[in-house]
């Protein structure tokens, strides 16, 4: 949510504060407010896509070999995770945009010395790893980069940050008419 916040591209809404919302929507209504806070009395915010995640796979496997001439066990522990989310217009139900992505977390090295795992670290880097890759799927699906001028070799775009990645080739292309499916009346 902080990641699509700080875009500047969307309105992000909290739903977990709901009930600190409805005490301070009561004490407007108490008749203790001004005339203007209570003009504000249920202007919420209505949202316009639903972004629900999954956690498909999560998971660090401890491996084990037995060495049977030195009575000692080989660990060693694999895995990663998996996340897919599901972007949803709220209004219709429609599914605007639907991916996945797949994270692997560093292997460690067989050994008889013992291994220690920080778990919550390695969650940490995943989730912070795919929330990047989520945020930006989504901003680009929403607002594709688009060419907003051309000057000599200067070319200026309408996204910055995450988005492009200096010394990167792109590709532009010239967007014709719109093409517009008749029965559902969307833009292909």
């Amino acid at each position: 949510a902080e990641a699509l916040t700080q875009t500047h591209r969307f309105t992000v809404l909290d739903r977990q504060a709901d009930a600190q919302i409805a005490d301070e929507i009561g004490r407007i209504q108490s008749g203790n407010a001004t005339t203007a806070d209570t003009a504000r009395l249920g202007q919420q915010l209505a949202t316009d896509l639903i972004v629900i995640p999954t956690i498909d796979r999560f998971e660090y496997v401890r491996h084990e070999h037995a060495l049977r001439m030195a009575d000692r066990t080989l660990v060693s522990y694999s895995g990663g995770g998996a996340v897919s989310f599901r972007v949803v217009n709220a209004t219709t139900g429609q599914l605007v945009m639907s991916q996945s992505f797949n994270y692997d977390f560093p292997s460690t090295e067989p050994t008889t010395l013992g291994v220690s795992v920080d778990g919550g670290k390695l969650a940490g880097d995943m989730l912070n790893a795919i929330d990047h890759n989520i945020v930006s799927a989504i901003l680009l699906s929403t607002y594709p980069l688009s060419i907003l001028q051309v000057q000599g070799n200067t070319v200026v775009i309408n996204q910055g940050g995450d988005a492009v990645q200096q010394g990167a080739d792109y590709q532009a292309v010239t967007l014709g008419a719109a093409i517009v499916d008749p029965q559902t009346g969307q833009s292909l």
